[in-house]
């Protein structure tokens, strides 16, 4: 089964950045080029995973792992008369497997819990004391600007309407860089929970005939303050929650037959925010958002990162059948997948707005600027280069998509000689044309020659596809 997202095509795991749930691993393979015919979807890496079982004998384990701080020595971004930024690490779970049918029902149960309090480090570029009051180095002498002497500085001034958002730069404590900038090194602490747990159940009807089902959940969240910018001041939430649902029927037909059907549900969460910290003050088109954007070219950000909020909430409904047939020299697979894909929720994009702040000469305007840091002297002005901003009062970014897949394959593994294998392999893949549930799709088809969104298909066709793998492997003296 796969567990891949559809919405975002990621890998499985949480906030943590660990697949948790390794001790519940009986085996894994990866393949990374030239794989069968039998994998399909996307190109790259595959990496196939094999949970364990339970047994006629009554077995567990127990584990924690600790990390911290005490051991640690600073990095090289580490301000050097501060201490080490906190840091714990705890890893901890187990497992127990066993029967409740000796020789016919087994069962097997693995947890592992993670939590993590990390002191992030960040440095940052903002603008330098001078800056924050109006001063910046000139265009004709930047180095007579200093703080001992400030008459040498270009008096640009402060636009009143400026001012608030000025302030959430914080002071810097780094060197100047001659431009009105300086660096900013922060420190703040990033708390992580994640929690994984599976259920399996095995029974043998016969030797030949087995059935598997097996549940897994991942469920996580963050609190990271450097969630949009490496500013301090603009925390944010993500949270996660996995749940993989399988069964599997194993059945062996005569001696050199064996079919695999399978039958898979997945529903994948994403969530991210950011905390509104500074009420009232912001630049979207409605009331009461959070900051947005401010992109002031050679800055580090400030405010909070237009794609968020954003929310995924995915159903994967997978049923496959894969038959093995061994046959002389020849070892032959053939098989096929359903798949339907469920995809809502909102993605309110630049719905908090962005401001960018530029050197007008360089797309051709011949702007009179006073300092040596145009972008930085547009922004004090309260001259923006541009807006983007949508209005949530006025539209609605929540959808419902919805697509097919259809694949099949046949792959033979053909021992030509005891020296020579040929792997050759033919795939079929079909995807349906997304739809949206309440038919709010829109799309420009063609960028070049429309003047207008086309209501309706993503795209002008779907073409079915047909691709083939072939390869050998020679055994040398």
């Amino acid at each position: 089964m796969d567990a891949n997202d559809p919405a975002f095509n990621v890998s499985p795991g949480g906030a943590s950045g660990f697949l948790l749930g390794v001790d519940a691993l009986e085996e894994f393979r990866v393949f990374t080029d030239t794989y069968a015919a039998e994998y399909g979807r996307n190109a790259g890496s595959v990496i196939q995973t094999v949970t364990k079982s339970g047994t006629n004998r009554l077995h567990g384990s127990l584990f924690e792992f600790l990390r911290n701080s005490a051991l640690d020595a600073k990095n090289y971004f580490d301000l050097a008369d501060q201490p080490i930024p906190p840091f714990q690490r705890n890893q901890f779970g187990g497992s127990l497997g066993g029967p409740i049918k000796r020789d016919r029902t087994f069962f097997f149960i693995s947890y592992e819990g993670f939590r993590e309090r990390l002191g992030i480090t960040a440095v940052s570029t903002v603008p330098d004391s001078l800056a924050h009051e109006g001063l910046l180095p000139s265009v004709a002498d930047p180095s007579a600007c200093t703080m001992q002497n400030p008459g040498g500085c270009a008096a640009v001034g402060v636009n009143p309407t400026v001012t608030p958002f000025l302030a959430l730069a914080p002071p810097a404590n780094g060197p100047d860089l001659g431009n009105g900038e300086a660096l900013l090194t922060s420190s703040a602490k990033r708390d992580t929970r994640e929690d994984y747990g599976l259920v399996r159940l095995d029974h043998s009807f016969s030797p030949a005939h087995s059935v598997f089902s097996r549940y897994i959940i991942d469920d996580s969240d963050s609190q990271n303050p450097y969630l949009s910018t490496l500013v301090p001041g603009f925390p944010g939430e993500s949270s996660s929650r996995d749940q993989f649902f399988t069964v599997q029927e194993k059945r062996v037909f005569h001696s050199n037959w064996l079919n695999l059907l399978a039958f898979g549900f997945n529903r994948t969460t994403y969530l991210a925010e950011v905390h509104d910290t500074h009420p009232g003050l912001t630049i979207a088109l409605a009331p009461d958002r959070p900051v947005g954007v401010l992109q002031i070219t050679g800055l580090t950000s400030l405010g909070n990162n237009f794609i968020y909020p954003f929310g995924s909430y995915s159903n994967t409904f997978q049923l496959q059948d894969n038959v093995g047939w061994q046959r002389g020299h020849h070892a032959i697979e053939f098989g096929g997948e359903f798949r339907r894909l469920v995809m809502n929720g909102p993605f309110d994009l630049f719905v908090n707005g962005e401001y960018t702040f530029e050197d007008l000469r360089t797309i051709g305007v011949p702007f009179p600027y006073a300092s040596n840091n145009p972008p930085l002297e547009s922004f004090l002005d309260g001259a923006p280069y541009s807006y983007i901003g949508t209005n949530p009062q006025l539209s609605d970014s929540d959808r419902g998509f919805r697509q097919s897949w259809l694949t099949g394959y046949i792959q033979d593994d053909w021992r030509a000689t005891p020296r020579l294998t040929l792997n050759l392999g033919l795939r079929y893949e079909f995807y349906s044309n997304p739809t949206e549930a309440e038919n709010k799709e829109v799309n420009i088809i063609n960028v070049a020659t429309d003047t207008a969104p086309t209501v309706g298909k993503f795209f002008a066709d779907i073409r079915r596809r047909i691709c083939s793998r072939r390869d050998l492997a020679w055994l040398g003296n």
